[in-house]
């Protein structure tokens, strides 16, 4: 049994009171901390992973957080709850784990000392969403630098770990577009996917350049694609967001001219419709003399996002399980399409024509009615409609590994990579290691009248930021020299000659707590180390929440089973 039921064993309960929970709580964390930090910041070490018999090396905190297992069963349901929270700046910035993480667990020991009464727990949690909701409407009314020419080949090397040869590959899939400011004013869209190449030695990235405006990952038969290598204008569509069946067969009208062609786009299409219906349409097309003009599509992916942002784009319905009415030939609309790498559908669209504001008031009204996780799903719609509007393409970048786990890896870092880069694009540029939630937390603090405790909050906040920094800085430096004192002496003399000099580490000590400023330009130069806006306030903001986690944490009640003797 886990040491943590001691309690539930001798009292015959399945209980883990408050103190214990407490404890096995802190526990888990400081496991996931000690772990997760080694990779933490530009200078951090690698993880070595073993799963399955093949073994890589990573410098990603979110695949080594994925990675890691936990014997004991109460120590795995706070990693999972963890990992709930941690999962949500991987999705919305794809980066960030670690320092969430890391800032979480100095938030935790600074303001786990301000708690003495149950008034206080209850007064910080308020405080702590007053936080919370302030960084989040401060991201959307601030201002940042805007991403261009020197910082986005900054911003993919610190995505990409420093990697030159990923870099050079991203900024060329990228395709970035300037103005006669080099501000970035364009970048393609990038599609990864992952191949196995057990042959190989090395890992191999290929980059192809979609053409069209708009495109879609789709699975037709070898000899259908054939028809479409070429761009043709006479072609129509038809989607399903189901499979189809040969009931909607029947009641959907087939071209009867020749030189005109149908597309159908669905979730799947059913046995029966593929074995009577469409091969018998098939046969008769054959005897008649006339070529095949309907086709059947498989969208490969995400189905349902691919067919509503299509049906937006093509101005059209998708048309949910049957109809009772026929679906007109003539009322769906005319595309002009070709197929490209036998696996992706190109449409070719008059964008003067494209009015997209009834689709994305539709999506931002769900987003508003919606508090669970998928608004970060509907984020991404938006960002993807939003690019449409703009002469934006698509390149597919396929990764051929040298095993099934080193192609996930690299499929996870370009991902992420990708994922900043629209973060800076969309919200602006601003320097590493949190700068600018840090900057935004001394703000909030400065503009309201706080009492006391409030304060003491906040700037537990700024401390814990303050203290990442400063794991990094060691894990690069070591413990405090005197050449670095030395540094640190000219730069208080320069932001605040008034003060004394530094002449021991204490005297340094109060310095980390007095500038982040003159810390972040004595020790890294952050302008080569930039992120999104959007990536600080996400790593603030789940940091806080993982906090109020911890501090909530109470008894836990368990399963029956778990406390049920192992059969023999």
């Amino acid at each position: 049994m886990s040491k943590y039921t001691n309690y539930s064993m001798d009292h015959n309960v399945n209980v883990i009171p408050s103190n214990d929970f407490r404890m096995l709580v802190q526990d888990t964390f400081k496991v996931i901390t000690n772990t997760v930090g080694e990779t933490a910041g530009p200078y951090g070490n690698q993880v070595l992973m073993t799963c399955q018999n093949q073994s890589t090396t990573t410098k990603d905190g979110y695949n080594t957080f994925l990675s890691m297992s936990f014997s004991d069963p109460y120590m795995r349901m706070v990693y999972l709850a963890i990992k709930n929270i941690c999962e949500r700046v991987n999705k919305t910035v794809g980066d960030g784990t670690t320092s969430c993480i890391l800032v979480a667990e100095k938030l935790f020991n600074h303001l786990n000392d301000l708690i003495i009464t149950p008034e206080d727990k209850r007064q910080m949690l308020e405080i702590l969403g007053n936080y919370e909701r302030y960084l989040m409407e401060h991201l959307n009314n601030s201002k940042c630098d805007k991403l261009n020419e020197d910082n986005l080949k900054n911003l993919v090397s610190m995505a990409s770990n420093g990697d030159k040869w990923l870099t050079n590959k991203l900024l060329e899939a990228l395709a970035p577009e300037y103005d006669e400011n080099h501000n970035v004013v364009n970048l393609r869209n990038i599609i990864p996917e992952g191949v196995n190449n057990m042959d190989s030695e090395e890992t191999e990235i290929s980059i192809m350049q979609l053409p069209g405006d708009y495109q879609i990952r789709i699975r037709m038969e070898p000899a259908d694609i054939e028809e479409f290598l070429a761009p043709r204008d006479d072609v129509r569509v038809v989607l399903y967001d189901h499979c189809m069946t040969e009931t909607e067969w029947d009641l959907l009208e087939k071209p009867s001219n020749n030189d005109h062609s149908l597309i159908i786009i669905a979730r799947d299409f059913s046995k029966g419709l593929l074995d009577r219906k469409f091969v018998k349409y098939y046969k008769e097309r054959t005897i008649a003399g006339g070529r095949l003009n309907v086709f059947p599509c498989w969208i490969v992916g995400s189905a349902r996002t691919e067919l509503d942002d299509l049906a937006a784009v093509l101005n059209t319905d998708v048309h949910a399980l049957v109809y009772n009415t026929e679906i007109k030939y003539e009322d769906l609309p005319v595309v002009k399409i070709e197929i490209f790498n036998n696996n992706c559908m190109a449409f070719h669209i008059d964008k003067s024509k494209l009015d997209l504001r009834n689709y994305i008031g539709k999506i931002v009204s769900e987003m508003n009615a919606d508090l669970s996780d998928s608004i970060v799903e509907h984020q991404k719609y938006l960002d993807r409609i939003e690019a449409l509007k703009m002469e934006t393409h698509d390149t597919i970048i396929t990764c051929a590994g040298t095993s099934s786990m080193e192609t996930s890896m690299l499929m996870d870092k370009i991902d992420d990579c990708i994922s900043i880069v629209k973060s800076a694009y969309k919200y602006g540029v601003v320097p590493n290691l949190l700068v600018y939630g840090y900057h935004a937390i001394c703000g909030y603090m400065n503009s309201i009248d706080v009492a006391s405790f409030e304060y003491s909050v906040g700037d537990a906040i700024a401390r814990s930021i303050i203290d990442l920094f400063r794991y990094i800085y060691k894990s690069k430096y070591g413990e405090l020299s005197d050449e670095r004192i030395n540094v640190m002496n000219q730069l208080v003399e320069e932001f605040y000659p008034d003060d004394e000099v530094c002449t021991t580490e204490y005297d340094v000590e109060k310095v980390w707590f007095n500038s982040f400023d003159i810390i972040t330009e004595a020790f890294v130069n952050v302008d080569d180390l930039p992120t999104s806006a959007q990536y600080d306030t996400e790593v603030i903001v789940a940091a806080i929440s993982i906090v109020k986690y911890l501090i909530t944490s109470g008894s836990m009640i368990f399963g029956v089973e778990a406390m049920l003797p192992p059969r023999q």
